[in-house]
Order: structure tokens, then C-alpha cells, then sequence
């Protein structure tokens, strides 16, 4: 049973924002995790390890995903304390409320990853919940 807790740090989009302008570059040892090189404009460096699951998608494509600035970076910590960050093959996207469900699954068919669509609730056109008609319940 794996019972890790994962905190999530941001996507590297908002790393590089951060830390302006980044170049993102890999290595791919024979290690189970592809090593991910971020340098950015004001001359900060990191090393980050991929997910196994990223690590998979750039070893298959033989080249970082398109879209790897929206990838997100997770502090993973293990039932006994210790901890880890890995690049995650996750990446949370904004639906757009004027679509359906269907056409917003559409326009992220194509992410290597795995995808997380969210909506703000004041975007959406909900209608106001009916009242619960308790005599209903009651009589079965």
C-alpha cells in the first residue's frame, strides 16, 4: 500500500516566472528517473528528477514534451518522514466554462501526462440547487 502525501510546489511555468526565463534541458542516465536541468536568466541552476511516468513519456518521444513548462513539481513525503521532489507528469489546466466537459477533454487529448481540467465555480452558469422535498424521504 502506498500511503505518500504529496504537496504540490508549482508548475515550472511559475518557477520560471519566478526566476525569469529558463532553459530546460534533461539527461537520461540508465537510473529509473530522467534528469531535469532548469537554468534560468538570473543564473539559478536546479536538478530535478522526473516522475517514472515522465521519465517513460521523454524516454519514448526522445525529447522533452512541448508543453513541459505546465508540468507539476511535487514534494513527495513517505510515511516516515523523509521527503522528495520529482517533476510530476500531472499537469492542471483551466477548463473553459463555455465548452462542454467533452470539448475541453478534446482540446487535451493530445498532453502526455495525465491531466487535471478545472473550472472556477463563478464561471460556471450553475443552476441554484432545488430544495430537498423532506416529506418525499419520509414517506418511503
Amino acid at each position: 500500500m502506498n500511503d505518500n502525501k504529496f504537496e504540490y510546489l508549482g508548475s515550472l511555468k511559475e518557477y520560471c516566472n519566478k526566476y525569469g526565463r529558463c532553459v530546460i534541458s534533461y539527461e537520461d542516465t540508465n537510473d529509473a528517473n530522467v534528469k531535469i536541468k532548469i537554468s534560468s536568466e538570473q543564473e539559478i541552476e536546479i536538478n530535478i528528477l522526473c516522475s517514472r511516468s515522465l521519465s517513460d513519456i521523454i524516454r519514448n518521444k526522445k525529447e522533452l514534451p512541448t508543453n513541459i513548462y505546465d508540468y507539476n513539481v511535487l514534494r513527495i513525503i513517505n510515511n516516515n518522514g523523509t521527503s522528495y521532489i520529482r517533476l510530476s507528469q500531472v499537469i492542471e489546466a483551466e477548463g473553459d466554462p463555455s465548452l462542454s466537459l467533452m470539448e475541453n477533454m478534446e482540446k487535451f487529448k493530445d498532453v502526455d501526462g495525465n491531466v487535471k481540467i478545472s473550472f472556477k465555480i463563478e464561471d460556471l452558469n450553475l443552476e441554484p440547487p432545488k430544495p430537498i422535498d423532506i416529506d418525499w424521504f419520509l414517506k418511503k
